[in-house]
């Protein structure tokens, strides 16, 4: 798996097994993986806006596409161990968009990785309950995950309770909660308010590039 970022675009390659609940979504063998950042208003075809973005940046099909009103830059991407997450999160009374990517670089069966995505579902909704997420906003969340088509034998579970499943949870649960705090920092500095997201007094910080964290052993388990 390898990653890139484009003008308004989080480009992620690989030969990938993957399931998409996004548009155009389903089951499906893909090689690209899009984030794309649109304007806050945005009213064009989507399908059609992401087929010119992937051809403007030389990624033909097959993919799998979102779309996001954030920045880029507010992405957020948490690596445990085999487990990459890419998350972008934007929030409002009236609407919320949490774009959520994950790739493993293990072979899973198609079973499995609908079980991912319940599992990714399961993380967002507890992060969600514990920031206290306006539950009445209108959902147009997305969840892709893509398992790298390597050797060997395709794990058949992806539960919360499994090995896969424990680093997906976790990396989400931190991804998200780390792009809420952006996203909260985005307000601040675009608009002026706030929604109580960042830790302590939120500072104004623009964001020029995503966070990267990543599931350390070193000197005791936490995130760095």
């Amino acid at each position: 798996m390898r990653y890139y970022l484009r003008k308004d675009v989080l480009i992620v390659r690989g030969d990938f097994r993957a399931a998409s609940n996004g548009i155009d979504g389903g089951l499906a063998d893909v090689r690209s993986i899009l984030n794309i950042s649109v304007p806050r208003l945005f009213s064009e075809d989507a399908s059609r806006h992401i087929s010119t973005v992937s051809m403007r940046n030389g990624f033909l099909h097959p993919y799998f596409g979102l779309l996001t009103a954030l920045p880029i830059t507010n992405l957020c991407i948490a690596r445990y161990d085999y487990v990459t997450v890419f998350v972008t999160a934007t929030v409002s009374d009236r609407n919320r968009t949490i774009n959520i990517i994950v790739t493993i670089d293990r072979p899973l069966t198609d079973a499995a990785l609908l079980g991912a995505m319940m599992t990714v579902t399961e993380a967002k909704m507890q992060v969600i309950t514990a920031r206290k997420v306006p539950g009445s906003a209108l959902s147009t969340d997305a969840v892709v995950v893509a398992c790298e088509k390597t050797d060997g034998i395709p794990e058949a579970f992806a539960g919360p309770l499994t090995e896969t499943g424990m680093r997906i949870s976790k990396a989400v649960s931190h991804a998200l909660t780390e792009a809420l705090v952006r996203f909260d920092n985005y307000l601040l500095s675009t608009w002026g308010v706030t929604r109580g997201w960042s830790r302590g007094n939120p500072a104004i910080v623009k964001r020029h590039r995503p966070s990267f964290f990543i599931y350390s052993r070193y000197g005791g388990d936490h995130w760095n």
